[in-house]
């Protein structure tokens, strides 16, 4: 079991990284899609004028992500294939970050199970084979949780803080539901270890500065804040309104959702663990 500060990187660390780097490629690689898919056809259009309030790509734009699979199309590789190329980057650092969650909170051993696990994920390893931003997300959720639980661990609390307010700011970009979905650890995390307001102001400061170098740009390639806007209103409008109780979507509608939801996740195996759930 881990103690109270991180564990020390050790050279069964970076064979185990590899491992799961070389993992990722070789199961993703022979299975990725020959065509471009679902929002994929607008990230392609991104990559070539970057519009956001043209759908290029869809609202709420995404950019780092877009960003990413740029110099992969630079090379030479067709927009779908630097796209994937860009997934396949991002499903390799979710993975190695975590492992490192893991064995910092636990031990090396459930580290390789859970990492090792994870890389086989239905909906993981389909994301890494399609045009998609989603495995940038789960690396930026990734990135920013290995930094909260480094808050937590290390004696030097400051850098930690620092570091995980430019993680998180840095991570909008790359899917800005990041921003909602890791706010509640991020602010949990600030409140247990608050340290005063010039702290806290040092901290808001990143974030905002993080969050400023990609979405003052995105905007502005967009012809400017209000066109932007305008695009992402109808964007939450048409997909928040179908999809959440909380902006008009039926209870009935919404659990038949989480339970497609659950399928793609782990498969069929969701259903014995849902009896197992009511036993227990």
């Amino acid at each position: 079991m881990s103690t109270n500060t991180p564990l020390h990187f050790r050279y069964a660390d970076l064979r185990w990284l590899a491992f799961l780097s070389l993992l990722i490629v070789v199961t993703r690689l022979p299975l990725i899609s020959e065509m471009v898919y679902g929002d994929g056809i607008h990230y392609a259009l991104g990559l070539k004028d970057f519009n956001v309030s043209e759908q290029r790509p869809h609202p709420p734009g995404n950019p780092l992500f877009v960003l990413t699979a740029k110099p992969f199309s630079l090379l030479g590789l067709n927009d779908n294939h630097a796209l994937i190329t860009a997934s396949i980057l991002y499903s390799i650092i979710t993975v190695l970050f975590i492992y490192l969650i893991c064995r910092d909170l636990v031990s090396r051993k459930l580290a390789q199970a859970a990492s090792l696990i994870f890389c086989f994920v239905p909906l993981f390893w389909f994301e890494g084979e399609v045009p998609h931003s989603n495995t940038a997300g789960a690396a930026g959720c990734a990135i920013v949780a290995y930094f909260a639980l480094q808050v937590f661990l290390r004696e030097k609390k400051l850098p930690a803080i620092f570091v995980l307010a430019a993680a998180f700011g840095l991570g909008g970009g790359l899917r800005q539901d990041l921003l909602v979905h890791m706010f509640p650890l991020v602010f949990w995390t600030l409140l247990r270890h608050w340290n005063g307001w010039r702290t806290f102001l040092t901290v808001m400061a990143i974030i905002g500065f993080t969050i400023a170098l990609w979405y003052v740009p995105m905007v502005l390639l967009s012809g400017g804040y209000q066109n932007y806007a305008a695009a992402t209103s109808r964007q939450f409008n048409y997909h928040v309104t179908r999809s959440s109780i909380l902006f008009g979507n039926s209870l009935f509608s919404h659990f038949r959702m989480i339970k497609e939801f659950l399928l793609c996740l782990i498969g069929t195996a969701f259903i014995p663990l849902f009896y197992l759930s009511l036993y227990w």
